[in-house]
Order: C-alpha cells, then structure tokens, then sequence
C-alpha cells in the first residue's frame, strides 16, 4: 500500500510539473518568466511573442484570444498539416450575418534548432521560423488593432505596409492584399532579441 501512494505522489508531481510546461512534438520548454512578462503586456492578456519561440505558447495564447475575446473558433476543415512544417488554422466567427464568411486563417512556419528558446530538456525543437495570418479585411483589422493595441505604429519599413508592431523579437506588419483580403506577417525583426538572457529559468 505503502508503495501504491508513493506511486501516486510521484505521479502528481509529474503531473504538476508538465502542467508548467508547454510540451510540443517531445520539445519541453519551460515559459514561466516569459509568461508572466507577456500577462501584462496588453489588456486582455493573450499577447505572445511568436518568432523562435517553440509553436505550442503562441498557439494557445492566440486560440484563447480569439475564442474569448474576439469571439471566433476554430472551423476544424481547414486546421490542418500543409508540409511537415506548415501547420495552418482557421476560426469564423461562431455567429454567420448573411451569405458573407469572414474567417481568419494562421500559418505557422516552422523550422528545426538545436538551440531551444528558453530551457529544455530535449536539445532539439521546431520553432517558429513565420506566421502569417490573413483572412476578409474587418476581421483581421479588428484582430491586428486588438491584439496588439497599443503597440501599433502606423506605416511601416516596407512597401505596402499599412501598419506596424515591434515587440520583443517579432516585427508585424499589415499588408492589404486585395480589397478582399488583408494579411499580417510576423517575422524576426533583426533585433536578436535573446529570449534565454531575458526569460531563461
């Protein structure tokens, strides 16, 4: 019996410690400063930093964000592997007006390193190498300038670009692709923003 609870005691603990951990494709990193600085970087909470950083933070704080606040989810026919390295999602907004289908769609890029983000126990993960997000123009205008808030410049270093952000290592911009799409492309912003020195456990 003596043996059963000490099973159970070591198993909660496990349990505990996975829990703080975000855990993707056998990468474990932990997040724990990063998330506590991110929690207050906008008002509602969500915000991530996405460029080299393993897929699995960015991914459930951008779901949570647009399941909670911007009052989407996910439509599961287009969520989806597109390569080994291309994983894409859609949301629509849970409430359809008319014959009009606003949806947003998120493409992660990945790429492979030896040299983890933060601290891991595996010495090898798939981290974000790009993220593009497009989709019909008011919902990705409503997402760029709630996610990001404060944070927005408007204008921007390239040609097209309607709009900006600068944070941590990500730049993001906002492009209008057509008068029926809009999208925003998130990539390294050349400031070698070093997560370990500033979120390193």
């Amino acid at each position: 019996m003596k043996r059963f609870f000490v099973f159970v005691a070591f198993f909660l603990q496990v349990v505990f410690v996975n829990a703080q951990n975000a855990t993707y494709d056998g990468c474990e990193v932990s997040y724990e400063k990063l998330k506590s600085a991110l929690y207050n970087a906008a008002p509602h909470h969500y915000l991530s930093a996405f460029v080299n950083l393993d897929y699995s933070l960015p991914d459930i704080l951008l779901q949570f964000f647009l399941t909670d606040v911007l009052d989407v989810g996910h439509h599961n026919e287009n969520c989806k592997w597109l390569s080994k390295r291309h994983w894409q999602e859609e949301y629509r907004p849970y409430i359809l007006i008319g014959n009009d289908i606003q949806y947003l769609q998120v493409h992660y890029y990945l790429k492979p390193t030896v040299d983890v983000p933060i601290s891991s126990i595996k010495n090898n993960c798939d981290i974000i190498e790009k993220c593009e997000i497009l989709g019909t123009p008011d919902l990705v205008l409503r997402f760029f300038q709630t996610y990001w808030g404060d944070h927005v410049v408007i204008g921007g270093q390239k040609t097209g670009e309607l709009a900006h952000v600068d944070f941590m290592g990500d730049h993001v911009a906002l492009f209008a692709v057509s008068n029926n799409l809009y999208k925003i492309i998130i990539t390294d912003n050349g400031q070698s923003f070093d997560y370990k020195l500033n979120f390193g456990n």
